[in-house]
């Protein structure tokens, strides 16, 4: 099948943090990896061909492919969201069948119901807002997913007790988590890695996040599971996420098999679910274990690229 895929891919220069404007200019810019980048390159592995259609000013030829599909990517440096670009273009006649998967519905609601129609298939990552697209003739939950080429468990033994790792505007979900450290005399890792969505985060996400005994999680607008809680179990460590009855989570994972669990909007129960962690690293290392096989086994990349596959009747 030949794709035409339409995703965001930003460049930056491979520097280091801390570099000036200057310095950082003389760096030579490369993609930053994304988790559209892991979508073209699943495609790929199973012997598709992809191009990335992506821009007004992108010249492709619809009769050319075989289905287009567009990629939830975030907002570039300015701030802005790519979506339906090739809507806008009256020199583009789609004649061919469309398809979008959405993962921030939680955030972009009104948006996202506006442009379903535009589309013959949508997946959505919220299943919180799964009444947005209700109606349309194909709309399906496809949950968030990770990549073990990014995400994956190290040998080193982690030097701090607690992490918390996501973008600045929500670092503020962690201030009970640090607020029972301080307390406990615990250790813990809570910051934004690589600054805006359009600069390198990977591989030194995942390079925190295996220095860290226990990793944490609160969703935001009944997001879950969001990224945080996919990565934390594919590098096998124990994690303590908020029970939100309203999200995915509990259709994917099981507290105390999975994950602890602690009470969403109060956050009653954490202060006893990291104690327990800390008191009992080899059950909860356990408890991760399975949380990472199920992940391993079910919730990758290439897992939500069968399901589409499969609602394409493409093998």
């Amino acid at each position: 099948m030949k794709i035409a895929l339409s995703y965001r891919v930003d460049y930056y220069p491979q520097g280091k943090e801390g570099l000036s404007a200057r310095q950082l200019g003389k760096q030579p810019s490369v993609p930053v990896e994304s988790y559209a980048r892991c979508v073209h390159r699943a495609f790929e592995a199973l012997g598709h061909t992809v191009e990335n259609v992506y821009g007004h000013n992108t010249v492709w030829c619809p009769q050319h492919f075989d289905i287009y599909i567009e990629l939830d990517n975030g907002r570039d440096a300015e701030g802005n969201l790519g979506f339906g670009s090739q809507f806008d273009r009256s020199d583009i006649q789609l004649n061919i069948p469309t398809v979008v998967w959405f993962v921030d519905s939680h955030g972009h609601p009104e948006l996202h119901k506006a442009l379903a129609s535009h589309y013959g298939h949508v997946f959505f990552a919220v299943w919180d807002k799964r009444d947005l697209f209700k109606g349309h003739k194909s709309a399906h939950w496809c949950p968030n997913a990770t990549d073990p080429r990014f995400f994956y468990p190290t040998s080193w033994r982690p030097q701090l007790d607690f992490g918390f790792f996501g973008s600045k505007p929500g670092l503020d979900r962690a201030d009970k988590m640090i607020e029972l450290c301080q307390k406990h005399g615990w250790t813990y890792d809570v910051r934004q890695i690589g600054g805006g969505g359009y600069k390198h985060k990977w591989p030194r996400t995942c390079e925190a996040m295996n220095n860290c005994k226990v990793l944490f999680n609160h969703g935001q607008k009944h997001d879950a599971p969001n990224l945080r809680v996919l990565e934390s179990m594919a590098i096998g460590r124990p994690l303590i996420s908020d029970l939100e009855p309203r999200s995915g989570m509990g259709r994917l994972f099981t507290p105390d098999e999975h994950y602890l669990a602690y009470e969403s909007y109060t956050q009653n129960g954490l202060e006893e679910k990291m104690s327990y962690a800390m008191d009992n690293l080899e059950c909860c290392h356990r408890m991760a274990a399975n949380a990472q096989k199920l992940v391993l086994d079910h919730h990758l990349i290439k897992n939500r690229i069968a399901q589409m596959l499969e609602v394409f009747n493409v093998k």
